[in-house]
């Protein structure tokens, strides 16, 4: 029994029913016993085909309930445990989705880079075709016009302030983001 996960009938049954709680569990919100439960079973089971298939509906489960720094997190376990899963494009997309909502609550620029980049490695690695593209377009769209936003508050608050050269650089900074267009 390597790593746990070999065995009877009745035990890989016994590994769907913890999946399925794990995913009951974060159906109804319940994310911090979700989360236990899945450390539970990870634990005990850390070969199992159903881990990565936990961890994409764990991601998911923190990305709606707005716990974004959770859902980024196991994001990156995934990436490090299961490198060539079959779920990485979901993981991918998930993952950049997790970064532009943090950017929005957050305005961290370094956030709005990193999902820049990240969105630019899925588009090299997926290409075009795949049905996440129209969805990372819509989500780097969603962070140019946030952070164009940001900057425009910025510079108005610094003008007010009678930071002349402040207000400049933000407004330089969002002239730079319509440009992108």
């Amino acid at each position: 029994m390597a790593g746990g996960c070999a065995g009877t009938e009745s035990q890989t049954n016994m590994r769907i029913q913890k999946h399925a709680a794990v995913v009951e569990l974060v159906r109804t919100g319940r994310m911090a016993e979700a989360d236990e439960a899945y450390a539970a079973y990870r634990l005990k089971h850390e070969n199992s085909p159903q881990v990565p298939r936990m961890i994409l509906s764990l991601i998911r489960g923190h990305l709606a309930q707005g716990e974004y720094r959770l859902a980024r997190f196991y994001c990156d376990e995934y990436y490090r445990d299961f490198p060539s899963g079959k779920e990485r494009q979901d993981v991918a997309y998930l993952g950049i989705k997790t970064l532009v909502h943090r950017y929005d609550r957050e305005h961290d620029s370094r956030i709005a880079d990193r999902a820049r980049a990240e969105a630019e490695l899925f588009v090299t690695a997926y290409g075009t075709k795949t049905r996440y593209h129209s969805r990372i377009a819509a989500l780097l769209e969603h962070l140019r016009a946030s952070e164009n936003s940001r900057y425009k508050m910025l510079a108005e608050f610094y003008e007010k302030r009678g930071k002349p050269k402040a207000a400049a650089f933000y407004r330089e900074k969002a002239k730079q983001l319509e440009s992108r267009k």
